[in-house]
């Protein structure tokens, strides 16, 4: 280590020529007040004057001797190292420099110090390119010549911090360097306070949006889908390893280096910093000639564009087909799309549109404005617009689809960038504007061409990158500023904007994903996490009422937020809570509500915000049917009178109740099947003699109802005198109605095919009227001169001369 001190001459040596000296003076080694500690190469560092011209230098230890050369000549200033291995250590050696002058004059100095290892230091994390979040695992151990040695860090050349003695396995906190890359060094020292340093650099990084998708062993240079470009190209999904032959090293950073679907290209730098291009394909080194810049390449797709001195070349990396697009483009900020269309600009400032092997202008100059920079997705292509060169230039981004030429944005006097200020993708246009208070915002055009302002930020905001589906990361500071910035995630649909990450790094679109390559890292943006407000609560169709005896009702949410990303969930029925349940459902009981209105709200809620929903729904009371059931004659004397029974709706039946009527409570034994009558007619015949029960059944037509039916009965008792039996006809009774009877009375259920004689006789037995009955089932009998009273009133068979029965009757 170079001590910086004041030059000493230890040693004047006066020979031959009288007032001739040489005078020698120690740079290293050198000790102040303490005995210098050197490693097993000494470095040897002397200013030496001499009067006269000096013929030699050397330095000697023990048996070894070197010539000390001058890297800085004519000064006097002398350097040489010297191999210490095989001498013994932890004892005192001496360097003796001897200068020796034309005239042979000499002169001799020495320099005592101590030979000692520096400590051993090996170092199993963090690799160099690594990223804390904010803590970083430290894992290292050392060892010393003699005793022990002590391991501490030391952030970007800051004051060391102890971590321990001999061996170290820990995290360490740097969240105070949050968005920064800087240099920590491992430090082993031993107990002659010999040190050495391991440098790595680390970035910090605490973004909760970032998933690990895979650990590179050095720095990424470039990520496209399932590969990484390392030192060599890297299978994410295997771990795989396709060695690419460099010519040389290959550089850091992601310009001049990318990936292909066949390979890699990449540029080198020989000894003169002249670029070179290869393409490695399909397993074959291809030379591509000088580049002019590494930033000068551009690839998308099958295809890489870039340019050398004089041209500006296209690569069809499928085909390995190469053709020179022009001879007189801009030197870079050229583009090329996935489809192979390349947007170029020319040493007249014009715009150019190449595909199909037809190069296109877009542009004039006639305005006397420089049109430069494009970029294209190979359907619309974004250039700058300016003064010509170089002070207090008007600025403007211009859109061109190839029909026409419209102005995004008017930028003053400050200058646009492409990246940085307007990107195409899948017919998404971002670009940076203005707003009232000067202020860069950024914008979005859509695929339609509606353009919408995105941010809304009180500093300038620029374009990181731009997705396929119109989503964007923005950033707080043009690319490439060292300084920390912050990145953005700007969704489309929502128009939300989230603090993301820092600037740190490269942002990728893959596959509908975003990634991020940091360091030797390789993450994906889990954008999904990004909190928001939440959506406003859904539920599945819920009735607008319901009945007082609905029960337990259950109304599923159907976008029950996840709540780990910090969104509540409430529920309430009329301010009182409900527990939501693990299946989405909302549960309460219609029973337990009074009749009338009641309200039903959900609100989802977070930190950004909150949202509602809320419906009011009516409990009915439920109805009880109640039926009343009568019939027109409750003993029947007769089979003439026709029994009607009548049912009556006396609560509860609804609108269009419907009755059922049966001749038992089961109603197995249907008299009349469900229907909108209420109304039964029997014919008397058709009852049994005796008690008869008719039984109806009325169902409700309300909805809501405590039970669907009532049933209600009536007796109906058929006296065993109601007429007569013909035994000629046994299934069809003679009777005799009305009875009382009046003036007349009818006689039913005579065979129309047969001859009667009606004989009616008082009291006392005396015949007192006969009547012949025939032809007719049913006749008018008018007995004349019969008081009032009772009579026998028999019917004879008038072919076989005998008496098929006798009936009392009144005459009233």
């Amino acid at each position: 280590m170079r001590k910086t001190i004041a030059f000493i001459a230890c040693c004047i040596i006066c020979l031959g020529v009288s007032g001739q000296t040489i005078g020698i003076g120690f740079y290293e080694p050198y000790g102040y007040h303490t005995t210098p500690i050197v490693d097993s190469l000494l470095k040897v560092d002397v200013s030496v004057s001499s009067t006269l011209p000096l013929a030699s230098v050397t330095a000697k230890v023990a048996d070894r001797e070197m010539v000390l050369t001058s890297p800085y000549p004519p000064r006097a200033h002398y350097v040489g190292r010297i191999s210490l291995l095989g001498l013994p250590q932890l004892t005192l050696l001496y360097v003796y420099v001897t200068a020796v002058d034309t005239a042979g004059n000499r002169a001799v100095d020495s320099q005592v110090f101590i030979y000692d290892h520096s400590p051993l230091l090996t170092i199993e994390s963090p690799l160099s390119w690594s990223v804390a979040r904010p803590f970083l695992p430290i894992k290292a151990r050392c060892t010393a010549t003699m005793g022990s040695c002590s391991l501490s860090i030391r952030w970007n050349n800051g004051n060391n911090q102890f971590l321990a003695v001999d061996s170290v396995d820990t995290l360490i906190d740097l969240s105070a360097y949050q968005g920064s890359l800087g240099t920590l060094k491992i430090v082993a020292t031993d107990n002659l306070f010999q040190a050495y340093a391991v440098p790595a650099q680390i970035y910090v990084e605490s973004s909760p949006y970032l998933k690990e998708v895979f650990a590179a062993g050095d720095q990424i240079r470039d990520f496209n889908y399932h590969q990484l470009l390392v030192t060599n190209i890297v299978d994410i999904r295997t771990g795989d390893t396709t060695h690419v032959p460099y010519q040389g090293v290959l550089g850091t950073g992601y310009y001049g280096n990318r990936l292909t679907p066949y390979g890699a290209l990449f540029s080198q730098q020989d000894s003169l910093a002249r670029f070179s291009l290869y393409d490695w394909n399909g397993g074959n080194l291809y030379s591509l000639g000088p580049l002019n810049s590494s930033i000068s390449l551009q690839t998308a797709g099958d295809f890489a564009l870039w340019s050398d001195d004089d041209s500006l070349h296209l690569r069809d990396l499928r085909i390995l087909r190469d053709t020179v697009v022009s001879n007189t483009a801009g030197n870079d900020d050229n583009d090329v799309a996935a489809n192979g269309v390349v947007v170029y600009w020319d040493r007249s400032y014009n715009i150019h549109r190449y595909a199909g092997g037809t190069s296109t202008v877009l542009t004039n100059t006639d305005d006397g404005k420089w049109n430069t920079a494009p970029v294209t997705d190979g359907y619309n292509t974004l250039y700058r617009k300016t003064d010509p060169c170089c002070t207090n230039q008007h600025c403007s981004i211009h859109l061109n689809n190839g029909q026409s030429d419209t102005t995004l944005s008017d930028m003053g006097t400050r200058e646009a960038r492409p990246g940085d200020d307007y990107q195409a993708n899948n017919k998404y246009t971002a670009y940076t504007r203005p707003d009232s208070a000067g202020i860069l915002q950024v914008w979005l055009r859509d695929t339609l061409g509606f353009c919408e302002q995105m941010t809304f930020a009180s500093s300038d905001r620029y374009i990181d990158r731009l997705g396929a589906n119109g989503d964007m990361i923005v950033a707080s500071q043009r690319a490439h500023v060292t300084l920390p910035g912050r990145r953005f995630f700007v969704n489309k649909d929502t128009r939300q904007v989230t603090d993301l990450c820092s600037t740190l790094g490269v942002t990728y679109y893959r596959d509908a994903d975003w990634y991020l390559v940091l360091g030797r890292m390789l993450y994906r943006l889990n954008v999904g996490a990004i909190p928001h407000p939440p959506a406003s609560p859904v539920l599945a169709d819920m009735a607008d009422s319901f009945c007082s005896t609905a029960g337990i009702q259950r109304v599923r949410l159907l976008n029950l937020p996840d709540t780990t990303g910090g969104t509540v969930s409430a529920a309430a029925l009329d301010d009182a809570a409900l527990v939501i349940g693990a299946d989405s459902t909302l549960s309460f009981d219609v029973g337990s509500l009074a009749p009338g209105a009641h309200v039903l709200s959900v609100t989802y809620a977070n930190a950004l915000g909150s949202r509602s929903w809320s419906d009011t729904f009516t409990v009915i009371t439920a109805d009880t049917p109640e039926v009343r059931l009568s019939s027109n004659i409750s003993l029947v004397v007769n089979l003439v009178d026709p029994v009607i029974l009548t049912a009556v709706d006396a609560g509860g039946g609804g609108a269009a109740p419907l009755y059922t009527f049966s001749s038992d409570r089961e109603f197995s034994h249907l008299l009349q099947a469900e229907g909108a009558s209420s109304v039964l007619t029997l014919d008397p015949s058709t009852l049994a003699v005796g008690v008869n029960w008719i039984y109806v059944r009325m169902r409700t037509s309300d909805s809501c109802y405590t039970r669907l039916t009532d049933v209600d009965s009536v007796k109906v008792e058929r006296s065993p005198v109601t007429g007569i039996i013909d035994p000629e006809f046994p299934d069809v009774p003679i009777s005799f109605s009305p009875n009382p009877f009046g003036s007349s009375f009818l006689v039913s259920g005579l065979h129309p095919g047969k001859s009667y004689w009606l004989v009616i006789r008082n009291a006392l037995g005396q015949k007192v009227f006969q009547q012949e009955l025939q032809d007719a089932p049913v006749t008018t009998v008018r007995p004349a001169l019969l008081g009032r009273g009772g009579y026998w009133i028999s019917l004879y068979d008038r072919k076989k001369e005998r008496i098929i029965g006798t009936k009392m009757m009144v005459r009233k």
